[in-house]
């Protein structure tokens, strides 16, 4: 039975499974299921903000997602495609909201000096209605480029510190974040 309290989306992927706040059991049931997909070898995955700084670092802050970054060449669209649809897919299965990006650098929001750097999503937005009040997060809003891939993939570049960059250097700069980021194929492996 679906519940009309709460939905939410990203491309093609929706749930109306409500979260709860990440912890690591619901992060390896997660792993669980997603880490063994084919295509999960084709890539490092990375855990990184504030579930990786809880649990390794000195972050003391509630969150509700849980950031997962995947670095390595892109072969194949239609096979990222797939593995961020089941990404999110699981994770909202197991009550974990998911956010899950493709990126060209991982240390792209730590870098002390900014570089450019680009991410790939598997949509143009985000989408959360809970009970009628309706939140929406567009990412072009902060990219300096946006491509539409193919097989439903959206592309943006960053040549200027875009806010995500901005909030993960204010919270280094004030002890909050040491800049961790955990290899889960080494982790859960």
């Amino acid at each position: 039975m679906k519940n009309f309290d709460f939905h939410a989306s990203i491309g093609d992927v929706e749930t109306y499974t409500p979260w709860r706040r990440p912890n690591m059991l619901r992060l390896a049931d997660w792993w669980k299921e997603w880490g063994y997909l084919p295509a999960v070898a084709d890539y490092e995955v990375y855990l990184a903000g504030a579930v990786a700084e809880q649990k390794w670092g000195i972050y003391t802050g509630l969150t509700w997602d849980v950031d997962i970054i995947l670095v390595g060449e892109v072969n194949n669209t239609k096979e990222l495609k797939y593995l961020m649809d089941e990404g999110y897919r699981i994770g909202w299965n197991n009550h974990i909201c998911m956010d899950m990006i493709w990126s060209s650098d991982l240390f792209c929001c730590i870098n002390q000096e900014f570089k450019p750097y680009s991410w790939i999503r598997n949509g143009s937005k985000f989408t959360k209605n809970r009970f009628g009040e309706i939140t929406q997060h567009y990412y072009s809003e902060y990219a300096c480029e946006t491509y539409t891939l193919d097989d439903g993939l959206f592309q943006y570049v960053y040549y200027e510190p875009p806010l995500t960059y901005k909030k993960v250097q204010r919270r280094i700069e004030f002890g909050e974040y040491l800049g961790i980021f955990q290899n889960l194929k080494e982790f859960f492996d």
